[in-house]
């Protein structure tokens, strides 16, 4: 408990600038060791929305973003919902999402569906998938929460991906 506790102080202390400085300098030092790799970020929870927010960065090909909480109501450090980032996306989002996640309530999971539906109609770049029955950290094969089906669906999504 003392550990989650630390955990989403940190959280609380993080701002989206701070999540693009990070993350560009580990994709700078990732491009110069092999310049033709293509980069794909994955997160999961506070990391799910760090990694939509780094879907911003032009070099990122593909994201994926596992039950991102917060991403339709507000943004590290302040100011719009991260959601609202979607039209500097260039490459491919995939959002991960549970039907009985407590921290991504139906509303939730109904804005992040609209907004990718909006700024992409056809789904050819951004895509939601919502997972019937599976809660908060349903990828994580050490939680309660843990959900063998749609872990493998969402591992089964990635690593198709990775290995394109």
């Amino acid at each position: 408990e003392a550990d989650l506790v630390e955990g989403r102080r940190h959280k609380e202390l993080t701002t989206t600038e701070q999540i693009l400085a990070v993350t560009s300098a580990a994709i700078t030092w990732l491009k110069k060791q092999n310049q033709h790799s293509k980069i794909t970020v994955i997160g999961f929870c506070f990391g799910g929305h760090a990694a939509l927010i780094t879907s911003t960065l032009p070099v990122v090909s593909s994201t994926f973003d596992f039950y991102g909480a917060g991403v339709s109501i507000s943004r590290p450090g302040g100011g719009p919902p991260s959601l609202e980032l979607l039209p500097t996306v260039s490459g491919e989002l995939t959002c991960l999402c549970g039907t009985a996640d407590p921290l991504i309530p139906e509303s939730d999971r109904r804005a992040i569906k609209e907004a990718l539906k909006k700024e992409d109609p056809e789904g050819e770049r951004l895509t939601y998938i919502e997972l019937e029955s599976a809660d908060h950290g349903f990828m994580c094969e050490q939680r309660s929460s843990f959900n063998a089906e749609a872990s493998e669906l969402g591992w089964g999504l990635l690593l198709e991906k990775l290995n394109a």
